[in-house]
C-alpha cells in the first residue's frame, strides 16, 4: 500500500507537470486538468487505504477469535489450521503490490485450510485423493456452513467480474493445454469453454454455489500449478490478468473461509498434515 504522503507528493508534481509542458495560454486549463487529475489520485488511494484497513481490520478480529477460542492451537487441530491460515493470509495482506506474491500466499493459506493427512492412505497403498477432488470435499462443508450465504454476496457482488474474467481464460483452462500439447480429443475446447460459461450462468441463478467455486477452482489450481512449478515468469505481462484476478478473488474469499470454519468445531475437518510437534 503507498503511504498517502507519497501520493500527495506525486499528484502536486503531475499538477505542475501538466502546467509546465503545455502553451502559457493554456495554463487555466492546465491547473483544472492537474486538479482533475490530483482528486482521483487522493481518491483512489483513499479507496484503496479503506480496503486494505477493512482487510486489516477482519485479520485482526479472525486472530482474536482464534485466540479465544483455541487457546492452545497446537493441542487442536482446527486452532492449528487457523493459526497457519491467518499467517499466510497476513502475509498476502502485505504484498498488496505484488499479484504473483500475493497468489501464492494466499493459495498457501488455502491449502492450509484444506489440506489433511494422507499417511494411512500411503501405509495401505492407496493413492492420494485427487486434489480437486479434496477441495470439493472441503467446499461442501464450508457452504453447508454458510447460513447467511455470505460466500453468496461475495460471489454475485464483490468479485463477480473477477470470476467471469477468470472463467474466460483460455490460459488456465486445462483442456486448452492438453490439446495445444497434442491431444486431439480436446479439439472442442473452446466449445466446452463456452458452455461452462453457460453453466456457471445458471448456477449464478440457481444459487448453485458449490458449482460456481468448484469450477472457478478447478481454473485457479491450474493457474497454481503454472506459478509453483515454474510455468510463468515473475511479474510477467503474458498471465499478469489472471493473477491479478486470481489474487483478489483468493483475498476475498480466505477470511469467510476461515470464518465459516471457526463456525463449525464439530466438523471433521481432518487431521493437519503436518501437525506441530514439540522438540524433544
Amino acid at each position: 500500500m503507498v503511504p498517502k504522503e507519497s501520493v500527495v507528493r506525486f499528484g502536486f508534481f503531475l499538477v505542475k507537470f501538466d502546467f509546465v509542458i503545455r502553451k502559457p495560454c493554456d495554463n487555466i486549463h492546465n491547473i483544472l486538468g492537474g486538479i482533475n487529475l490530483f482528486i482521483y489520485i487522493i481518491r483512489c488511494s483513499n479507496r484503496d487505504n479503506a480496503m486494505g484497513s477493512l482487510a486489516e481490520q477482519t485479520l485482526e478480529n479472525l486472530n482474536n477469535r482464534r485466540k479465544s477460542e483455541y487457546p492452545f492451537e497446537a493441542q487442536h487441530p482446527l486452532g492449528l489450521r487457523m493459526r497457519r491460515l491467518l499467517s499466510w493470509y497476513e502475509r498476502g495482506l502485505i504484498e498488496s503490490e505484488d499479484a504473483d506474491a500475493q497468489f501464492i500466499f494466499c493459495w498457501i493459506a488455502f491449502n492450509s485450510a484444506y489440506g489433511v493427512d494422507e499417511s494411512d492412505r500411503i501405509i495401505n497403498k492407496q493413492g492420494p485423493v485427487r486434489e480437486l477432488v479434496r477441495q470439493e470435499e472441503f467446499f461442501d462443508k464450508v457452504i453447508t456452513l454458510d447460513r447467511q450465504q455470505k460466500i453468496r454476496r461475495l460471489l454475485q457482488e464483490k468479485i463477480f467480474d473477477s470470476i467471469q474474467n477468470i472463467l474466460e481464460n483460455e490460459y488456465i483452462y486445462r483442456a486448452f493445454w492438453l490439446y495445444e500439447k497434442g491431444e486431439e480429443r480436446f479439439a472442442t475446447w473452446l466449445e466446452t469453454l463456452e458452455s461452462q460459461q453457460v453453466r456457471v450462468a445458471k448456477a449464478y441463478r440457481q444459487n448453485n454455489i458449490k458449482f460456481i467455486l468448484n469450477t472457478l477452482f478447478e481454473r485457479l489450481y491450474v493457474l497454481r500449478n503454472q506459478l509453483l512449478h515454474g510455468g510463468a515468469t515473475f511479474r510477467g505481462i503474458a498471465n499478469r490478468s489472471q493473477v491479478e484476478d486470481g489474487a483478489k478473488v483468493l483475498m476475498a474469499l480466505l477470511p469467510i473461509i476461515a470464518e465459516l470454519m471457526m463456525d463449525g468445531p464439530e466438523v471433521n475437518w481432518g487431521e493437519p498434515p503436518f501437525p506441530l510437534i514439540k522438540p524433544i
